[in-house]
């Protein structure tokens, strides 16, 4: 269910390439998934839950990687409409950590990181 919710997350940022993973390649972005909880079950066994998607960009440039990341944030989290499925409905997209430097490689390359926090539902048994 987790991949399927990060494959969710992805499709709605089809105007970007992005790799699954914690290092992205030079001039590119990675998401994985972080962390995650579960905040309420329901009496029909479905439950809120959250899970962290961290978002990391590398480019020669940090400017890109800075606006791609907060293009990416700002995409996201104005969204009205989210993905729904037979098992899950992500409920909310937000910014846990606005896209901040993390340091410079030896190649020069630029790194950047980001955590988003999406809510969903788990669907319970009908």
């Amino acid at each position: 269910m987790y991949e399927d919710i990060l494959n969710s997350v992805l499709s709605l940022l089809s105007d970007y390439t992005i790799s699954i993973g914690s290092l992205p390649p030079n001039n590119g972005i990675a998401m994985y998934i972080g962390s995650g909880a579960q905040d309420t079950m329901f009496l029909n066994k479905g439950s809120e839950n959250n899970i962290s998607l961290v978002v990391n960009a590398k480019n020669s440039n940090h400017s890109i990687c800075l606006e791609s990341l907060s293009n990416i944030h700002s995409h996201l989290t104005k969204l009205k409409d989210y993905p729904n499925s037979d098992t899950f409905q992500i409920l909310n997209i937000r910014t846990s950590s606005a896209p901040s430097w993390i340091g410079k490689e030896q190649n020069s390359q630029h790194l950047y990181g980001s955590i988003l926090e999406v809510s969903f539902y788990v669907k319970g048994v009908n």
